[in-house]
């Protein structure tokens, strides 16, 4: 199993991609379960707290920006798919 994650799977322009792209695929996971889990809960009491109070805009402001990066993570994981398909970095 050592050899497939460190050996000939990622050699090369495609196995670079496609590094790249599971790289991408998990920081998107990542970001939206703590966007989900954590964020999204803690932006909830707050608001239920004080909808006026400065934490929960603060709060969200950290969910839209969350969002954000999410959706630019997506767009390289397309972008790391398409070179993958192209033949990988040159």
């Amino acid at each position: 199993m050592r050899e497939f994650f460190f050996g000939e799977a990622f050699r090369g322009p495609v196995g670079q991609a496609l590094a790249m792209k599971l790289f991408l695929v998990v920081a998107v996971v990542s970001l939206s379960a703590w966007h989900d889990f954590r964020l999204g809960p803690s932006t909830v009491r707050a608001l239920e707290r004080d909808p006026d109070f400065d934490e929960s805009a603060q709060a969200r402001a950290r969910a839209a920006w969350i969002g954000r990066i999410t959706v630019l993570l997506g767009i390289g994981v397309v972008i790391s798919a398409v070179v993958m398909v192209r033949g990988g970095f040159y």
